[in-house]
């Protein structure tokens, strides 16, 4: 899809897609089992909370090409830059692991959560005000995704009773999300067919224009050699 479009937004989704499978995965428990991957394993809950904050960067990243805050001066995607890179920062204190981190590590990790679940509504409403295709959909459905994790997270300490959609109803509406997102992003493939095909006809019409001007011209100069 990117060689068809040229469009960075394809590889920022496919980025997304990598960290969302490999944070459900961890959540789940199926990542430690993983050969390689399963090393993460000494890191417990701080490794979970990594790929969190990493998916976070990937999905803000996506979402910022998403709704096409990355064409033109726009100042706001240099703030988003800028929390990006403090959750990869606060990805990293995660792995060191040091014993001075853990009173508070957990509570920054959710708060940068809700400033990441936040920032996505943000992006998305601006991609609903400039009618991006599936926007209004995709902002319904991670707005959906936020507060089933929250509850999961609700679960977690047992402010929730545990059952079924409140311990995995966050990652169904997670891959629906990310389903209908891949959906809004080929759509670009035909608009950026017909715009295309809209360059070419100018092209076109305007070498004709000027070719009938320059007979034009010669026409000219050949009546006034006449003369």
């Amino acid at each position: 899809l990117y060689s068809a479009a040229r469009d960075r937004a394809f590889l920022a989704m496919f980025g997304s897609a990598c960290a969302a499978m490999l944070l459900l995965s961890a959540d789940n428990g199926h990542l430690f089992l993983m050969p390689v991957l399963s090393q993460l394993s000494i890191w417990r809950g701080a490794g979970i909370w990594m790929l969190s904050m990493l998916f976070d960067v990937a999905a803000l990243q996506m979402l910022l090409r998403y709704a096409q805050l990355r064409s033109g001066p726009i100042p706001g995607a240099r703030y988003f830059d800028g929390y990006c890179i403090a959750l990869v920062a606060l990805a990293a204190i995660c792995l060191l692991g040091l014993p001075v981190f853990d009173p508070w590590l957990q509570s920054v990790v959710t708060i940068a959560w809700v400033g990441a679940a936040v920032g996505a509504t943000v992006i998305l409403a601006e991609a609903v005000r400039r009618r991006v295709p599936m926007a209004w959909a995709i902002l319904l459905l991670v707005v959906m995704a936020a507060l089933a994790s929250a509850v999961r997270l609700g679960v977690s300490r047992g402010w929730f009773v545990d059952m079924l959609w409140t311990r995995f109803g966050y990652q169904f509406t997670m891959v629906v999300a990310m389903a209908v997102l891949m959906v809004g992003l080929i759509s670009r493939i035909g608009e950026f067919r017909q715009q295309r095909d809209r360059d070419r006809l100018a092209r076109v019409d305007s070498e004709h224009k000027m070719a009938r001007e320059s007979a034009l011209g010669r026409l000219l100069l050949e009546r006034r050699g006449l003369r």
